[in-house]
């Protein structure tokens, strides 16, 4: 879970980083204020109306204003989200960051659900505007509560809906034409530059295919490579504990049982080490921690195996 939350907060801090999130918010903002003035002002003329009426019943506030305002902004979405929902996959891939997270030690589903969360989190700012408007409503008449808490409920799973929609068309449609594209386009100017630094020009003919496949697997290797290197001259530079191998993207140390709990957070910490990215804005692979007295994963029939940090257990050599 704290794998899902941590990629949610990356998500919110590039929308805020940009302008996404100030368009998008600022554009929903005017929209709901205008049609909410607009039915408003038609509202109070039927109370008027229904006033001079002897006898008549008067004007529900929920079905004769706030049911009609909903009713029109909810189709603004179906032209905010996409805004929201289409640099999701496709950033990640145009910046380089995707073979990190493809990478990292996070599932499908924690991505999945973290970049979900993160777009659901700046949809549920596009809702909170719209909280003041309902508040002067409860300041100025007497409307009922309960149809209005369904109401942000049902548009939150609407949201979720079309949040739903736009992820995957993000992943499967622009995401992918614009990650080939770019490596197209390094393979044409004759090199690539990754996150890092790290330039590799390309000297095979550039409309062969043996060229782009060596310049889509190029990010992802070189990337995972760099990063593991930082995070073992920074584990390096501790000096609490030894660096016994590097396979790939984990690395095995060893360091003395009775000093876990104070070794191991300082690794974990040194091991995230910040990627500069464009635009002032800064990404941390995710880390974790297995450890053991043997390389076999944790069981019954192997107690004394690798098994993931903290897991509450209290560690001694049997």
């Amino acid at each position: 879970m704290s794998n899902v939350i941590a990629i949610a907060r990356k998500e919110l801090r590039a929308y805020f980083a940009s302008p996404i999130a100030y368009v998008v918010i600022g554009l929903y903002a005017i929209m709901f204020g205008y049609f909410f003035y607009a039915l408003l002002l038609y509202f109070d003329r039927q109370s008027m109306q229904m006033a001079g009426l002897g006898g008549a019943q008067p004007v529900n506030v929920n079905e004769g204003l706030i049911r009609p305002v909903f009713l029109n902004t909810t189709v603004i979405f179906l032209f905010i989200l996409p805004m929201v929902t289409m640099r999701t996959y496709s950033e990640e891939k145009r910046s380089g960051t995707i073979e990190l997270l493809l990478t990292s030690p996070l599932t499908d589903f924690q991505i999945i659900a973290g970049k979900f969360l993160g777009a659901m989190g700046l949809y549920a700012a596009m809702l909170a505007v719209t909280i003041p408007h309902i508040a002067a409503l409860f300041w100025l008449g007497n409307p009922e509560w309960i149809p209005i808490v369904v109401t942000y409920l049902g548009l939150l799973l609407m949201g979720g809906c079309f949040i739903s929609l736009g992820l995957f068309m993000s992943a499967m449609i622009g995401g992918a034409i614009l990650y080939l594209d770019d490596k197209q386009r390094g393979v044409h100017e004759g090199y690539l530059v990754t996150p890092f630094g790290r330039k590799r020009w390309f000297f095979g003919r550039r409309d062969e295919n043996d060229t782009l496949k060596q310049a889509v697997a190029f990010l992802g290797q070189s990337m995972t490579a760099d990063e593991m290197n930082n995070a073992m001259l920074a584990v390096w530079r501790l000096n609490i504990a030894s660096i016994m191998l590097q396979g790939h993207d984990s690395i095995l140390i060893q360091y003395p049982e009775e000093k876990e709990n104070e070794v191991i957070p300082q690794i974990l910490q040194a091991m995230r080490v910040p990627l500069e990215l464009e635009g002032g804005r800064r990404f941390v692979v995710p880390v974790e921690c297995q450890v053991g007295w043997n390389w076999a994963k944790a069981s019954e029939e192997n107690p004394n195996g690798l098994a993931k940090y903290p897991d509450g257990r209290t560690r001694r050599y049997p």
